[in-house]
C-alpha cells in the first residue's frame, strides 16, 4: 500500500537513501561525541603541566645561578674581610631553601626560595659589607688618628697622607691592614720612647734629658766664646747633629742615643780659649815697617785651629816651593796606580827637594802629567786657589798661604789622600834640604824641634818673591805655616822679613805650652 501511494513510494525512497548514506542508527551518532572532548581536555591538562614544569624548572635554573653568584660573592667578601660570623645566617638560610625539595630533585620554586627570597638575601649580603666595610674604616682612622697624636710635631703620617691612604682602601680587609700599620707603628714608638727614657735619664717634652741638658751645657759656652776659640767648629757640628737628632723618631734616636752623647761631651770638653794670635799687633807693626806685601797662614795642630793674615790674597808665583806639589802629586799618583816610584824619579825627587834642583823639577813636573797631573791632584787635595804653570812655566804656577798650609797638613797629618808612607817619604826629604836653603819658617826653631822645609825665590817685575813654608814639631810646639811675600827689594830683603816674622810664630806658638 505504500508503494502504491506516491507520497508513500517517495518517503520510502528517501528513507531508503539516508540509510545508505549514514549506516550508523541517530542514537549511536549522538552517544560517539564524549570521548573526543574527554581526549582533548586530558591534552591540554598534559600540556599545561608540561609547561608549567618546564617554566618552574627554567626558574629553578635561574635562582640556581642566582644562588652560586651569592655564594661567590660570599667568598669575595669572605677573603676582602667581611666577619664570617655575619655571613653565616645568611648562608644558612640559603642552604635551607635549597634542602626544601622533594628528594632534592623537584624544582625549589614549588617549596620556597624564588626570587624574591634570593633578592632578599642579596639585600641583605650588600647591608652586612656595608656595616662591616665602615667599622673597619673607623677602626683604621682611629690608629691612624693616634699614631699622629702620638708623634705630635714628628709625626711620619700627615693629615693628608691619612686621608688619602683611607680613600684608597675599599675593602675591611684593607682598612684592617691600615690599622695593622698604623697600631704597630705606635706600639713600636712607645716601646722606644720607654727604653730610651730609662737610658737617658727621662724623657723632657718628649725629648732624652741627657741630650737637652748637654746641648744647653754646650750652648751657655759657646755663647762666651768666639770662631777664634779652639773646637769651635766641632762644637757647631755636635750642636746641628744634636738638632737633626731631635727631629728624628724614638726608634731612630735610640741606636744613635749614646754616640750622640759622647760627641756633646767631646764638644764642650774641646772647646777653649786660643792660644794667642801669631799674626798680633807685633807682626803687624813689624810689617808696617817693611816694604813688600805678605800673606801668611798657621795650622796649629794642638787646637785644631788654622790663622790666617791676608788670607784673600791668592796671587803669588809659587817658585820652587811648588817642588812640594810635585813630589807629592806623584806620590798619590803611585797610590793610585799601585806602582811605586820608579828608580829614576826617586834619584830625581832628592836633588829636588834637598837641593832645589830645578833641572830635576822639570822632569818630574811632566812625569806627573804636567799641569794636566798636577791640576787632578789639587782638585783632590782640596787647593782650590792654586792654578798650575801660569804661561806654561811651573815656577809661575799661582797659589795662597791657605792653600800651601792645606797641603802641609795633607804631608803632616793623617788624612784620606795621602798614605803614612807617602808622608814620611816626602818629610823625610823636607827634614835634610842643604844648609844654605835653612831660612825661612824654619827661623827661631830651636830645642830639638824638627822642622821639614821648603823655600822659593823668584825675580819678577816689581821685585823678588820670596816663599817659605813648613811643618815645626818639637819643644811644646807641632804647627805648619807659610809665608809668602812679594815686592821685596831683594833676595836677601826678603829672607830677613820672612825669618823675623818666623820668629815672632815659633815664640806664640810656645806661650800655650
Amino acid at each position: 500500500m505504500i508503494l502504491e501511494h506516491p507520497k508513500g513510494a517517495q518517503a520510502l525512497v528517501q528513507c531508503l537513501s539516508v540509510e545508505e548514506s549514514d549506516p550508523k542508527p541517530r542514537h549511536f551518532r549522538s552517544r560517539s561525541r564524549t570521548p573526543w572532548s574527554l581526549k582533548t581536555g586530558v591534552a591540554v591538562a598534559l600540556a599545561v603541566m608540561v609547561a608549567g614544569t618546564l617554566l618552574a624548572m627554567h626558574r629553578s635554573r635561574s635562582f640556581n645561578r642566582g644562588a652560586a653568584r651569592l655564594e661567590t660573592e660570599w667568598r669575595t667578601d669572605l677573603r676582602d674581610g667581611v666577619p664570617a660570623p655575619s655571613l653565616a645566617p645568611l648562608k644558612a638560610a640559603l642552604a635551607s631553601w635549597e634542602n626544601r625539595r622533594i628528594f632534592r630533585v623537584l624544582p625549589r620554586v614549588f617549596f620556597g626560595g624564588g626570587p624574591a627570597e634570593l633578592t632578599g638575601l642579596r639585600q641583605e649580603t650588600t647591608a652586612v659589607v656595608v656595616r662591616a666595610t665602615r667599622l673597619a674604616q673607623a677602626r683604621a682612622l682611629a690608629s691612624g688618628t693616634a699614631l699622629r697624636r702620638l708623634e705630635g710635631s714628628r709625626s711620619t703620617l700627615s693629615a693628608l697622607q691619612l686621608s688619602k691612604s683611607l680613600r684608597q682602601a675599599a675593602t675591611p680587609r684593607q682598612f684592617a691592614r691600615l690599622a695593622l700599620l698604623w697600631t704597630g707603628a705606635a706600639t713600636a714608638w712607645s716601646h722606644a720612647e720607654q727604653t730610651l727614657a730609662r737610658e737617658s735619664g727621662g724623657l723632657a717634652a718628649g725629648e732624652p734629658q741627657d741630650v737637652v741638658a748637654s746641648m744647653q751645657k754646650l750652648l751657655t759656652k759657646l755663647q762666651a766664646a768666639n770662631p777664634d776659640w779652639t773646637g769651635w767648629k766641632g762644637a757647631q757640628a755636635a750642636l746641628t747633629a744634636a738638632r737633626s737628632y731631635l727631629h728624628r723618631s724614638p726608634m731612630q734616636q735610640l741606636p744613635s742615643h749614646q754616640a750622640l752623647m759622647n760627641e756633646l761631651t767631646a764638644a764642650w770638653s774641646n772647646l777653649a780659649a786660643p792660644g794667642p794670635n801669631p799674626f798680633g799687633t807685633a807682626f803687624q807693626n813689624y810689617l808696617a815697617g817693611r816694604a813688600g806685601t805678605v800673606s801668611a797662614a798657621v795650622y796649629d795642630a794642638e787646637d785644631g785651629v788654622t790663622y790666617t793674615f791676608n788670607p784673600t790674597l791668592d796671587d803669588f808665583d809659587t817658585a820652587s816651593i811648588v817642588k812640594a806639589t810635585i813630589l807629592a802629586t806623584l806620590l798619590w799618583q803611585s797610590q793610585a796606580s799601585g806602582q811605586p816610584l820608579t828608580p829614576a824619579e826617586r834619584q830625581l825627587a832628592v836633588p829636588m827637594i834637598e837641593d832645589s834642583s830645578n833641572a830635576a823639577a822639570t822632569k818630574l813636573w811632566f812625569d806627573a802629567g804636567s799641569s794636566t797631573g798636577i791640576g787632578q791632584f789639587l782638585k783632590v787635595a782640596g787647593l782650590t786657589t792654586t792654578t798650575p804653570a801660569r804661561g806654561g812655566y811651573w815656577g809661575l804656577t799661582k797659589t795662597s798661604a791657605v792653600d800651601q798650609v792645606e797641603l802641609l797638613r795633607l804631608l803632616s797629618y793623617p788624612n784620606a789622600v795621602l798614605t803614612p808612607a807617602s808622608q814620611q817619604y816626602e818629610a823625610g826629604l823636607m827634614t835634610h834640604v842643604i844648609a844654605w836653603e835653612d831660612w825661612g819658617v824654619s827661623s827661631g826653631a830651636t830645642g830639638g824641634a824638627t822642622v821639614a822645609l821648603k823655600n822659593g825665590w823668584l825675580p819678577v817685575p816689581g821685585g823678588w818673591e820670596i816663599n817659605s813654608m813648613g811643618h815645626i814639631a818639637g819643644n811644646g810646639r807641632n804647627y805648619v805655616v807659610a809665608i809668602l811675600s812679594s815686592g821685596n827689594p831683594s833676595e836677601a830683603y826678603g829672607i830677613q822679613t820672612l825669618d823675623n816674622l818666623s820668629q815672632m810664630i815659633w815664640s806664640h806658638m810656645g806661650q800655650g805650652s
